[in-house]
């Protein structure tokens, strides 16, 4: 039976915090140099782990089994809110890793493939979940032209000076996957008012936005005719 290692694990998270950490939170916005730096380290623990591992043209990193048949996704996203916690979307993104790494070393599992991926900007500083947007073939050109961040930065340079204004973009092959999994620090106080270790999330809060223009003379209600 394929063992996870804690300690690796754990050190590879650590790793990661330290990669744009500012007390105690982590500071990696999308396609920033600390960002870029996380992604470039995160392709080679996946390299080192026998995946096959790609930066595509929006950042995401993809790291795929060599192994043939059916496979898992499992993954999250390593970019970050402004001091964001260490844990948000990290832990997603290095759990993916162990466990691949953890099946490859052992025979019985060996053979089976599991891809891990980490996606770019799900924090929405250009684009709200510009890199799974991307992947799945749904980062259209009308969104991604003229995209810029609060500051005015434009994805287009962003992309440029992080190197990948010429990098392919990755489609997913969607008969490949079995499926998509992705481990997620609970953001709330259930678990451990509970007592519980773990969750599994049977249902998510659907949120959308409206921007509404209202035409009409100001005065005051109810004596306005």
């Amino acid at each position: 039976m394929p063992q996870i290692n804690a300690d690796r694990l754990l050190a590879d998270l650590r790793h990661l915090r330290s990669i744009g950490a500012v007390d105690n939170g982590v500071v990696r916005p999308a396609l920033s140099e600390k960002d870029m730096e996380a992604r470039h380290w995160l392709k080679a623990r996946y390299e080192a782990a026998g995946l096959d591992a790609t930066i595509d043209g929006v950042g995401n990193v993809l790291g795929r089994s060599p192994n043939p048949g059916k496979a898992l996704l499992i993954g999250s996203h390593s970019d970050t809110q402004p001091t964001g916690g260490w844990l948000d979307g990290a832990m997603g993104v290095i759990y993916g890793l162990e466990v691949a790494r953890a099946l490859r070393e052992d025979p019985d599992t060996a053979q089976l493939a599991v891809d891990a991926v980490s996606l770019q900007d799900e924090e929405s500083r250009f684009f709200g979940c510009m890199g799974s947007r991307s992947l799945c073939g749904f980062f259209t050109p009308e969104m991604e032209a003229g995209a810029r961040d609060k500051d005015g930065v434009l994805l287009a340079d962003a992309l440029k000076d992080a190197g990948l204004k010429d990098a392919p973009r990755i489609r997913l092959d969607r008969k490949r996957y079995l499926g998509f999994l992705e481990a997620h620090i609970e953001q709330g106080p259930h678990l451990e008012e509970e007592g519980n270790a773990i969750g599994v999330v049977t249902s998510i809060v659907g949120l959308g936005g409206l921007q509404i223009t209202f035409e009409g003379q100001q005065n005051h209600a109810p004596a306005r005719p």
